[in-house]
């Protein structure tokens, strides 16, 4: 959320000369950050938890990762058709001409042609690879389940920044009708009252106090126009990502920022749960398995592959004469096949160098645990330390609020009765509308602390569901 509209709240109210009637002091009064404050009824639009579902289904940033994990599954069924039967067919078909004759004399008939026909089907199905194939299924489906973690980042990463400017519109939303608007009605009616003072040479007023207020008004419609700006863009984002067409005629179901609902546990808690949920983390701990199991298929091309073979073959050429022996070779006019064992073992001297470069990855991967378990244990202690900090400046700013409001009555009574100034009274109002914007950022500040916890953690620590 822009601080200008922070400062806007003190840049402006604190040139404002206090010169309300009482009315308008009780209608100040009224102005607390409850829910009683909204100035419309939205309860029936998009809620945060609506919002965020809405996004999970859609988001193109999603559906792009998801694509990681189509790549990686075809690794995963070339890993497992591994384990299946290798079946190979060959056929061929030649014009030949005639042959006639045996082993001992035989002729070629090159008036007389006919077709060759010839075909051969080998099969060899796995038996033992000394693990090739168990280690090349682990090291595809721990890849696999690192794109699904990249995944499981990426929403974490949406639903952090959709939850940004969720709780920028509904910050924007309260600070504009809870303070901006309340001040701009007040100005109205300070400069009315102010005039007719002036008017009447009680010398309460002068002429500087007037031309003060008149400054200060300008000076909040410029600032109005900024905060309008940024609504409609936060609003616009909002129904953009949700796919709704006309955002003026989107509604949002908060209309003052509240906290989130948290009962914060100990950081030994959030600690323990990151380390099984970050996906950052589960990307490095997935990864080093793959790694490793990818090292180990690399060096199983070193060990030989027992196997059950099977052959079957046959050849027909009815313009050859047939030879009857079964010493003769004749693959003309022949039929058969078999069943065996065999046992096939390549020597392939490159395979040192690929077994050194997956040794160096999977050692890359060893080093970055090493100091990635830190960083996931500050990320996770930054955080919560920001939801700390930010709880305690909540309460001091309610509370700054609220003595802000017996100070600012109690000047404004003083003024009117003729035995206070008015500078006591523009201060009260300026520590009024300051700790009201506040009390609002400080709960901005709250839940997106909530929300980096919740990305960081890798799951959500609110009562939120989506």
């Amino acid at each position: 959320m822009p601080k200008s509209l922070i400062i806007l709240a003190f840049i402006t109210l604190v040139i404002i000369t206090p010169l309300f009637s009482a009315k308008s002091t009780k209608d100040i009064n009224r102005k607390s950050p409850s829910k009683e404050a909204a100035s419309e009824d939205n309860t029936q639009g998009v809620t945060l938890e609506d919002y965020l579902k809405i996004i999970l289904k859609s988001n193109p940033e999603i559906e792009e990762a998801k694509q990681g994990i189509a790549f990686y599954k075809g690794f995963v069924d070339e890993a497992n058709g591994a384990s299946y039967p290798k079946i190979t067919f060959l056929g061929i078909v030649a014009p030949t001409p005639a042959i006639k004759g045996d082993i001992n004399n035989s002729s070629i008939d090159w008036g007389k042609w006919g077709p060759f026909m010839r075909g051969q089907i080998d099969v060899q199905l796995p038996l033992y690879t000394f693990g090739r194939i168990p280690l090349g299924r682990e090291a595809a489906i721990n890849a696999m389940s690192v794109e699904k973690e990249k995944v499981k980042e990426v929403k974490c990463v949406v639903i952090h920044r959709a939850k940004e400017i969720y709780y920028g519109y509904i910050f924007a939303y309260s600070a504009y009708h809870n303070v901006i608007t309340s001040a701009e009605e007040n100005l109205a009616k300070a400069i009315e009252t102010a005039e007719e003072e002036y008017d009447l040479g009680s010398g309460k007023v002068t002429k500087a106090d007037v031309s003060r207020l008149k400054v200060g008004r300008a000076e909040l419609l410029r600032r109005k126009a900024t905060a309008e700006k940024f609504m409609d863009l936060t609003k616009t984002a909002i129904a953009r990502f949700i796919g709704y067409k006309d955002p003026d005629k989107l509604k949002i179901a908060i209309t003052e920022i509240e906290p989130e609902k948290l009962e914060l546990k100990p950081l030994e808690f959030y600690v323990q749960r990151g380390f099984q949920n970050n996906p950052q983390w589960n990307q490095l701990q997935y990864g080093l398995r793959a790694r490793k199991a990818f090292l180990q298929f690399e060096k199983s091309f070193n060990n030989p592959v027992l196997f059950l073979g099977a052959r079957a073959y046959g050849g027909y050429a009815p313009h050859f004469d047939d030879q009857k022996s079964y010493f003769a070779n004749d693959p003309f006019n022949e039929l058969g096949g078999a069943l065996f064992v065999g046992l096939k073992w390549e020597l392939d001297f490159s395979r040192r160098g690929k077994i050194g470069r997956a040794e160096a990855e999977y050692q890359k991967l060893i080093e970055k645990e090493k100091f990635a378990r830190g960083g996931i244990y500050l990320l996770i202690k930054k955080a919560y330390a920001e939801i700390v900090e930010a709880k305690k400046q909540m309460k001091a700013d309610y509370d700054g609020y609220r003595a802000a409001l017996g100070w600012m009555g109690f000047s404004f009574l003083a003024f009117q009765s003729g035995t206070g100034e008015a500078k006591d009274a523009l201060e009260g109002l300026a520590a009024v509308a300051l700790y009201h914007f506040n009390y609002y950022d400080s709960i901005f500040n709250y839940n997106m602390a909530l929300a980096r916890l919740s990305q960081v953690v890798g799951e959500e620590v609110t009562q939120l569901k989506y």
